[in-house]
């Protein structure tokens, strides 16, 4: 065959695989493009977030780097001598284009038309939120001569189909592809999804799918998870909804972050009357999704709280919980393993990143948070630092990065700048923690924060998310989660005189387990009394300075009013690498549950019974002398011990071995300075 046969036989074959079809005639063109827009905001400003160098803002494409708005989707005008019947100048999109019930930094929408022209949303006069749709009005617009684009019904499989829209916000852009298959939605098969192979890509949501005489389909709406198709809703599907009626469904599943057991599966409905301006849409829409929210996390919090029936008073270890102290280098937080049982954790990788001033800050990542705690440089002090949360967080940020992408390079953060909202909140244990919000206008985004002041710096806890996330789940979560926080009190004595001088009007009262608490120095004698027990040592026997630091662990105890913190131990001690190194610590031990473990009633008849080490008899490891006692309360004796509920161990430690003599010495001092202890 010579070559002329051959170029014939290969036209015949395009056109009668049908590939002669995979434009728009130039008329179609035309019409399609003056009838689909970009759905675009007021691009937000910086905000006060500090980079640590110059953004390469020169790395970002010139039209995009140019332009003063910001396009989130695409929206279509649908000609009304088609089959809607419905007024000439409504316009059709997805609806998570235009964030319908959550918070957003985003204000005014609008649609942009192929010369630029804006044209403000006014009022929405439908939408469904399960099937990603919503219809609306503009303000000052004209129809274009080629008027809008009309509706085709009728679903021919296998057909060539264009998907149009702003795709990867660079205009208006159309591409081919075929109509593969039609696909039951997943919850109930309400309406059926329309799949195709025609390229989409972020900016395409709202678009229309049309078909090679440029009628709509239907509304793109998602791509698929897993294989290269596209899901758009048949617009038939758009009648169903009842005019003059905006239908919310959301279906999901709630996780409280501790609880790592359940899922909670809910579904929420709502419907308002339209036409209404967007705005009011939104603000109904949110306000309704919040409340429910919140209903189901005050529900949740009930079931699930440290007291709550499903809580850690209950289940396999709650013995343990309830009669351990615990005195943690960095803040527990307690959560429901799944396996069902409440347990005690941390990150489980915490780095350390040194602040300039003796200051440190220990980071790490844990339930979708991150947690931090900073040690205060020597010239900051405890107030000043809880009152300028925007210092705080450059730590934070200084010891683990939070960046922004442009273009393949990542710019780290160094501030957030102020808050744009600070409150404080109060948790079940009556710690007063501060609250945090801090805006990234460029990604639509917040950092909710919660810190918590402790005598040696602050415990930070934060969540970095969408505007919309932020201001419905975290904000729900953080201040259920503070309930399960446990903190040591650690420092040093200078440290907890500024911590106990902190003024009410900045950090809220005085949780109630620290109410009653003593740390002062009388003639040359200091106090330490927590209302139950505690010291009144002489400097003959124990110098406190400055430096000396004092750590209280703390228990959780069931009373009649619910479930509280209390003080259990106080220890005390200087630095180890000093000379005349001490140590001392007293412990109120409670007798276990029924319940308990073997080991934990072991341990407790080990040391009731004054069983060694807990026998008062000094004894040696490594390089230190030790001696342990057990103390009996009013009433109770070595003989009726088996009756005791609780016994109080004296442990002391002294710098050296040998020094048998001299501990005891220390121990019968400790003992006579004693207050509380019967």
């Amino acid at each position: 065959m010579n070559k002329k046969g051959v170029c014939l036989c290969i036209v015949a074959f395009l056109c009668f695989s049908g590939f002669s079809q995979t434009i728009l005639e130039p008329d179609i063109l035309e019409k399609v493009q003056n009838a689909v827009f970009e759905v675009v905001v007021e691009k937000p400003e910086e905000g006060s977030l500090v980079y640590e160098k110059e953004l390469p803002l020169y790395r970002i494409a010139f039209s995009i780097r140019n332009d003063k708005y910001l396009p989130l989707g695409t929206a279509f005008l649908v000609d009304s001598s088609g089959d809607t019947g419905k007024n000439s100048h409504e316009f059709y999109s997805a609806a998570h284009v235009f964030n319908l019930y959550g918070d957003t930094l985003y204000s005014k929408y609008y649609l942009r038309d192929r010369a630029g022209k804006l044209y403000p949303i006014d009022k929405v006069t439908g939408f469904s939120t399960d099937r990603d749709y919503i219809s609306f009005t503009v303000t000052d617009f004209q129809i274009p001569v080629t008027g809008g684009l009309f509706i085709e019904d009728d679903i021919s499989l296998n057909s060539h189909v264009f998907s149009v829209g702003n795709a990867l916000g660079e205009g208006i852009v159309i591409r081919s592809g075929i109509l593969t298959s039609q696909t039951y939605e997943n919850e109930n098969g309400e309406w059926k999804w329309l799949r195709f192979s025609a390229a989409a890509s972020p900016g395409n949501s709202g678009g229309p799918l049309v078909d090679t005489n440029g009628k709509v389909l239907g509304i793109i709406t998602m791509k698929s998870e897993n294989e290269n198709l596209n899901y758009a809703l048949a617009f038939a599907d758009t009648k169903k909804i009842p005019a003059g009626t905006g239908s919310m469904k959301q279906t999901f599943y709630y996780n409280l972050p501790n609880v790592f057991s359940e899922k909670f599966y809910h579904k929420f409905s709502h419907q308002i009357a339209l036409p209404l301006p967007l705005d009011e849409v939104q603000r109904q829409l949110t306000a309704e999704y919040k409340s429910y929210a919140k209903q189901i996390v005050d529900s949740l919090r009930k079931q699930f709280s440290p007291g709550g029936k499903q809580g850690m008073t209950t289940g396999l270890g709650r013995a343990e919980r309830l009669t351990n102290d615990f005195l943690p280098n960095f803040p527990y937080t307690l959560y429901l393993s799944d396996t069902g049982i409440w347990q005690f954790g941390s990150p489980g990788s915490l780095s350390a990143h040194e602040l300039e001033g003796n200051g440190s800050v220990i980071i790490g990542t844990m339930m979708g948070l991150t947690m931090g705690m900073i040690t205060m440089p020597d010239d900051v002090s405890l107030e000043s630092l809880f009152l300028n949360p925007e210092r705080y967080m450059e730590y934070l940020l200084a010891a683990k990065k939070v960046t922004r992408n442009i273009g393949s390079e990542s710019i780290g953060i160094k501030s957030f700048g102020k808050p744009v909202q600070t409150s404080l909140h109060q948790d079940m244990f009556q710690r007063t923690w501060q609250v945090n919000y801090y805006q990234i206008p460029f990604a639509d985004a917040m950092v909710l924060s919660y810190a918590l002041p402790l005598p040696g710096g602050l415990y930070v806890m934060y969540g970095l998310a969408s505007t919309a996330n932020i201001l419905n789940g975290f904000t729900q979560d953080l201040a259920y989660l503070a309930d399960f926080v446990l903190a040591g009190y650690v420092g040093t004595f200078e440290q907890w005189q500024e911590f106990l001088s902190l003024p009410e009007a900045v950090c809220g009262k005085r949780p109630s387990v620290l109410k009653e608490l003593e740390i002062g120095r009388v003639a040359e004698t200091t106090k330490i009394f927590n209302g139950t027990m505690g010291y009144a040592l002489p400097d003959t026997l124990f110098e406190i300075d400055d430096e000396t630091t004092i750590a209280l662990s703390l228990g959780y105890c069931s009373e009649e009013k619910g479930l509280m913190l209390e003080n259990r131990s106080i220890g005390i001690y200087s630095d180890e690498k000093k000379e005349n190194y001490k140590y001392l610590f007293l412990n109120r031990k409670l007798l276990p549950g029924s319940e308990a473990q073997k080991e934990t009633l072991q341990t407790w008849g080990q040391k009731r019974d004054r069983v060694a080490p807990y026998d008062g008899v000094p004894y040696d490891y490594r390089t230190f002398t030790y001696v342990d006692k057990v103390l009996y309360p009013k009433g109770i004796s070595f003989q009726n011990r088996l009756e005791a509920k609780y016994i109080y161990v004296i442990s002391c430690e002294l710098q050296g071995t040998g020094r048998g003599e001299d501990i005891e010495l220390f121990l019968q001092g400790v003992e006579d300075s004693l207050l509380g202890v019967e």
